[in-house]
């Protein structure tokens, strides 16, 4: 009965693993995707954010520095970077 109870809940972590990897990148996951594609961290970032545009299939994150702000887009699926804007912060 033990072996039986074991190959469930192995199965059921199995199928929950599959399943999780199937959906793409989280949001969190796209905030790093596209700051280590612009070299900055979340330390010297005062603000980021990013939102899911379900018509794309990506991620628009927007992080802020002190002098510009970026618009990166990320692929959900894969996590590529697919394009990057500078907006320079108006004083």
């Amino acid at each position: 009965m033990k072996k039986k109870v074991n190959l469930v809940a192995i199965l059921i972590l199995s199928l929950s693993i599959l399943l999780v990897s199937c959906g793409g990148i989280s949001k969190e996951k796209s905030i790093d995707i596209a700051l280590k594609s612009l070299g900055l961290t979340r330390v010297y970032t005062p603000r980021n954010d990013s939102e899911l545009n379900k018509s794309d299939n990506c991620y628009v994150v927007t992080v802020w520095t002190d002098s510009c702000k970026y618009v990166v887009k990320v692929d959900s699926k894969s996590g590529d970077v697919l394009s990057t804007e500078t907006l320079p912060l108006g004083n």
